[in-house]
């Protein structure tokens, strides 16, 4: 198994000039080539890339390389007898679109043989390969890697996520879970209720002992909320 070490992890300076990265003109690309992407990594705009630039991503550019290698080692022994076995990618390689799409067509007609033929012929080069921008962003993760260029942005932050239920959200999830508990206890024709549960108190212990520990439940606040739930459902909300 091969071991790289991420040394070119940390602050990585950005330059000063017109090489610098360009983020919006690469936001609608989805395949990276392997230099491009290496260029990306160091924080250099390959639009604008000179040679300075291309020697000083040439440790990236080799740690990508010994990662797809890893990766194509790895798929190809666990085809050895000509059926694609599954294929767990290994933590740390480095697969392109192109295996993907080989690996996938191995595996729906259960023949490895071409898969095979084209990691070790001229199309499995790592140079004519592509990189998607997750399997990029995957890759920098499991090595522990910076990279001055985000391939998969984080989600953005929604401004609702943390604001406050209105009136109207508050009285809905009310009634959603008074409707649910009034179906639990209702009873059927046996005089048995639909859920097995009893009564409130019963679902209250159920709730505690499946979900221990979950914030907001408590006997005595889930109390409250089915008490309140109840009362807004009947429309004697205070």
């Amino acid at each position: 198994m091969v071991s790289v070490k991420p040394s070119f992890s940390g602050a990585l300076e950005m330059p000063d000039d017109d090489r610098a990265i360009h983020t919006r003109a690469w936001e609608f690309v989805k395949a990276f080539k392997p230099q491009t992407a290496a260029l990306l990594i160091i924080g250099i705009d390959p639009a604008a890339a000179i040679e300075v630039d291309t020697r000083r991503s040439a440790n990236v550019l080799k740690q990508m390389r010994v990662s797809y290698s890893h990766a194509c080692a790895s798929a190809e022994a666990s085809s050895a007898f000509g059926s694609p076995l599954p294929f767990a990618q290994p933590a740390g390689s480095l697969a392109s679109i192109q295996f993907r799409v080989m690996l996938e067509r191995a595996t729906k007609w259960n023949d490895a043989r071409d898969f095979i033929n084209w990691i070790r012929g001229s199309n499995g080069l790592f140079e004519e390969q592509s990189f998607s921008r997750s399997d990029i962003d995957q890759w920098l993760i499991a090595k522990g890697f910076q990279s001055a260029y985000a391939f998969v942005a984080p989600p953005a932050k929604s401004a609702q996520a943390n604001a406050p239920l209105s009136s109207k959200e508050r009285t809905t999830l009310l009634n959603t879970i008074g409707g649910l508990l009034a179906l639990m206890l209702e009873t059927g024709p046996l005089g048995k209720t639909r859920s097995g549960y009893d009564d409130q108190a019963a679902i209250i212990d159920g709730l505690l002992a499946r979900y221990a520990g979950a914030a907001g439940l408590s006997k005595r606040n889930l109390e409250a909320k089915f008490a309140e739930a109840k009362r807004t459902l009947s429309g004697r909300a205070e």
